[in-house]
Order: C-alpha cells, then structure tokens, then sequence
C-alpha cells in the first residue's frame, strides 16, 4: 500500500509480503531518499528564510537607526546605500530628506549669524552714544540725537524686513490684488527713484510695448519688487553707466527685465543672490549695500504672485534681472469667484 501526506510518501513494507527482497530493499532505499529529500528541502527552505529576512531587515533597521538618530540631532548620519531595489530608493530618500534638513540646519544657523551680526552695530553705536552722555563725555546735542535716531531707523528697517520676509516664506503676507497695469507701476517707481539717478547721471531707457495686457497683483508689492531692483541696479552701477527696464509678453505671463550695467555678479555667486544676508560686493556695508535681505524678499513677493525669478550677469559687465507675473485673465477669474460664492 501506499500512503501518502503532503510532505512524506512512503510505501508500508508490512503489508508488501508479497514482494521479493529485492524490490523489498528498493522500496526502503526511496522511501530513505525520499525522508532526505524533503529534510534537506526543510533545511534549506529555512536557511533561505533566514538569508532573505535579513537581507531585508537589515536595511530597514539600518533605516530605523537612522531614523532615531536623526530624530536626536544627528544630521551628519546617513545610512548605507543598497542595490537598487525599494528598499534602495528608501534609502536615497532618507538621505536626501537628511541632507534637505542639515542645509535648513545650517541656513538656520547662519541667518541667527547674520542677524546678530546686523544688529550689533547699531546697538553698539547707541549704546556707546548713551554711555558717552552719561559720563559726562558727551551732550545730548541735535546732532547726537539725530545720529541715535538713524540708528534706531536701521533697526527698524531691518526688524520690518524680517517680519516681511518670515510672513512671506510661510505664505502668510496678506497681497491687495487688484486688475493693474505693469507700465503705470513702472512709471511711478522710476518716477521716485529719477532723482538717485540723476545723482550719478545715469542713462534710463523703458522699453515697454503699447498694448501690453494687464495683471492681478497688489501694486504696492509690485513697485516694492521693481523699487528693490533698481536701487540695487543704481547701487551697483558706476558714474555714468545705464539701466533698462523692459517688459513683453510671454505665453501667459509678462516679463519683466531690469538690466545694468554695473559691477555684475561673480559665477559661484549667481545660486547666492536671493539668500538672506547676501551682499553683491562683500566691501560694503549695511548702510552702502544694505542688510542683503532685499532681493530675499523680493523672491518671495514674485513667488506670492503666481511668478518666478532670476538673473543673469557677467562679472565687470552688468546684470540682468528678471521676474514673471501671470497675465490677468478675466474669465478665469469670475470663475474662481463663483467658486469662493458658492463655497
């Protein structure tokens, strides 16, 4: 007879009394073979096991590591790289994840820096002006006051900036939007700013096409923008030189260009322009170049409009500032606010 279960089959000799010797023997050889077989098949099956699970948990307690780690301070850790499998591509964007977070580290800890650094001078100043006053090595002269009021409007300056800027960056800055036209903003903000020009006789030219459509923007943040980049582009041009303001049209979208032809911007440093704190020419100072958080600013009002920005620049021969704003599109707009009404 023959029995079977679904791991062992074998042959009961006790009732194969018929059978020869031979075929007893052959009989009792399978059914050893066949005890070995699905042995060596259990052994082997649970080395196997053993083999892949640890293949796989490995990384992942690697990654679990990491994880605690990293949750602790550790930004510098980084786990190993596998073959590329999911678990691989985990890893890649583990890694990415950690780098993303130390450079915000490191941003972090440079922009408490910077601050820092901004603010010491004018509360040095005023505190060396107060200190002066009251041991009777100085007088409370206009002049003196007018020198501590100064410093108290940087401090003030640079306090406003800082605010804008946070709002800006967490979405937060409250926009007036209104149906405007680009070139009656860039006549008043030149208009302001004729004067400084003229201080350094500079060429101004405005090449703005007639028929230009019109945008949905909070025109004060627009002129802050353009007021922004040009009195960089005044700062940073010698006696002299020329600046020009263009606009086109593009696709869905106006452009908008203001070039110089000022000091212009060193290659490793074009990624830098829009950081915080960041100074074209290193020589200056806060009260020559600023606190370096204008065009920071600037990025984040453009962004806040729908836009996009950048520049391009060849050191020793000027600068090309430019920034997109969606063009005003009427339909889309009643259908946004029958959207909101019936919301």
């Amino acid at each position: 007879l023959i029995e079977g279960d679904p791991f062992l089959v074998y042959i009961d000799l006790t009732e194969a009394s018929g059978l020869g010797a031979s075929q007893l023997a052959f009989l009792s050889s399978v059914n050893r073979a066949l005890l070995i077989a699905v042995l060596s098949a259990v052994i082997a099956a649970i080395l196997l096991t053993i083999l892949l699970s640890r293949r796989i948990l490995r990384p992942i307690e690697e990654l679990i590591l990491g994880a605690r780690i990293l949750g602790k301070g550790g930004l510098d850790y980084r786990v190993p790289i596998h073959p590329n499998d999911e678990i691989g591509e985990l890893a890649v964007a583990f890694n990415t994840m950690a780098d993303g977070l130390s450079h915000l580290e490191h941003l972090r800890r440079q922009m408490v820096s910077d601050v820092a650094h901004e603010l010491r001078t004018p509360i040095s100043n005023i505190r060396g002006y107060l200190e002066a006053i009251q041991d009777g090595l100085a007088s409370a002269t206009p002049q003196v006051i007018s020198s501590l009021h100064e410093e108290i409007l940087i401090l003030s300056r640079l306090v406003d900036d800082l605010q804008e800027l946070a709002l800006a960056e967490a979405g937060k800055l409250h926009l007036e939007m209104k149906v405007a036209s680009i070139e009656n903003i860039i006549d008043r903000t030149v208009v302001s700013l004729t004067p400084a020009m003229n201080d350094k006789s500079l060429q101004f030219r405005m090449q703005i096409p007639g028929s230009l459509p019109h945008v949905c923007v909070d025109p004060e943040r627009i002129a802050q923008i353009l007021r922004n980049l040009l009195v960089n582009a005044i700062t940073y041009t010698k006696q002299g030189g020329s600046i020009n303001v263009e606009v086109q049209s593009k696709f869905n979208f106006l452009e908008v260009r203001v070039c110089d032809s000022g000091i212009g911007i060193a290659p490793e440093n074009i990624e830098l322009v829009f950081e915080r704190f960041y100074r074209v020419d290193a020589s200056r100072n806060r009260m020559t170049g600023g606190a370096g958080l204008g065009l920071a600013i600037v990025k984040q009002l453009v962004h806040a409009h729908g836009g996009e920005i950048g520049v391009k620049s060849v050191q020793g021969a000027g600068s090309e500032f430019w920034f997109t704003l969606p063009i005003h599109n009427p339909l889309e707009a009643k259908t946004v606010e029958a959207d909101r009404r019936f919301a």
